[in-house]
């Protein structure tokens, strides 16, 4: 073995073992005996990125590449590099360039979508995916934005599609699961969504926004007492979550426990002070349990912060007819 073919396979090896330091030392070793390795460059590139120095790894990128541009890869990798400095149109440049080359490229065309969603272009976004997903139809990332894209653009149904394609390809997806509840819910199917989010918890217990969608289903289909659990779960997890509190009071308010009610919509009110639906149930509930000056000091502080709240002018009148003359 020669000295060009030992540092090469020594790099190669500690490369494998995340021993970047020593590894670069290899490559340059190589590279002072052959600078015209274009594959000694691309791996010098690597290592230098795992370094997160994208700088450097795109100056030994161009080195490869000028020796060999045919290398898919190279331009591939340069585009990540780029991507990581927030340099998108010239990441995109790249990929294209390993799209030329490998038309079959799936994770160009996927992480050409990343930055054209990023930067809203939804359309030419989901192209990408598409493309991403027929080169690998088993891309599961792939699936998942594509459906936050439809999600995006309102096509519930196509989105749940994709989210299920995600979570067949990969069923410990939890976001996926999350955003397929989603998107069931916003179709009016609650008990499909409820088993959705279900799944996500089980994979991820301290998901605060499935236990709260779920919450939201169950609110729903007027399966209050479990609601409550599922927002109880939410606010143990973050417990200055404004609307879980909000929509824990609705549960009890409907079945009945205004006291229960008022303290949650006390805690919403108490986050967010100008929370004009939190004052306005938390005077319901007042209301309903004949506390006519509590309710009409919600109204007030409701009609604050929306003047043109016509429930709470009617309800204030309400309250004040009750109060005795």
């Amino acid at each position: 073995m020669n000295n060009q073919e030992f540092y090469r396979t020594k790099g190669l090896t500690l490369f494998s073992e995340q021993n970047y330091r020593e590894a670069l030392n290899c490559f340059e070793e190589v590279l002072k005996i052959n600078s015209q390795c274009s594959f000694t460059w691309y791996n010098k590139a690597l290592t230098l990125q795992k370094e997160k120095d994208y700088h450097g790894a795109i100056k030994c990128y161009h080195a490869s590449l000028k020796i060999n541009p045919h290398y898919a890869n190279a331009w591939y990798n340069q585009g990540l590099a780029f991507f990581n400095l927030n340099l998108f149109a010239e990441a995109i440049a790249s990929y294209d360039d390993a799209i030329k080359l490998n038309s079959n490229f799936a994770n160009a065309w996927y992480n050409k979508a990343l930055i054209l969603q990023k930067q809203q272009f939804q359309q030419d976004a989901l192209h990408c995916y598409n493309e991403a997903i027929r080169s690998n139809p088993e891309f599961a990332n792939a699936w998942y934005n594509k459906g936050l894209i439809l999600y995006h653009l309102q096509g519930f149904e196509e989105a749940t599609e994709c989210y299920s394609k995600a979570t067949r390809i990969n069923p410990n997806f939890a976001n996926a699961w999350y955003n397929q509840g989603l998107a069931l819910y916003y179709l009016g199917r609650y008990a499909e969504s409820i088993e959705c989010y279900g799944h996500a918890i089980r994979i991820n217990p301290n998901f605060t926004n499935a236990w709260y969608n779920k919450g939201l289903s169950l609110y729903n289909l007027r399966r209050y007492p479990e609601a409550i659990e599922c927002y109880n779960e939410a606010i143990r997890l973050f417990p200055t979550f404004t609307n879980a509190w909000y929509n824990n009071g609705l549960a009890y308010y409907y079945l009945g426990g205004y006291e229960d009610a008022i303290h949650c919509f006390d805690k919403a009110t108490n986050i967010n002070k100008d929370f004009a639906n939190g004052w306005y149930n938390k005077g319901l509930a007042y209301y309903n349990i004949s506390k006519y000056q509590e309710a009409i000091h919600c109204y007030d502080e409701a009609l604050r912060i929306d003047p043109n709240y016509n429930k709470a002018k009617i309800n204030r009148k309400n309250a004040c007819d009750k109060l005795p003359k």
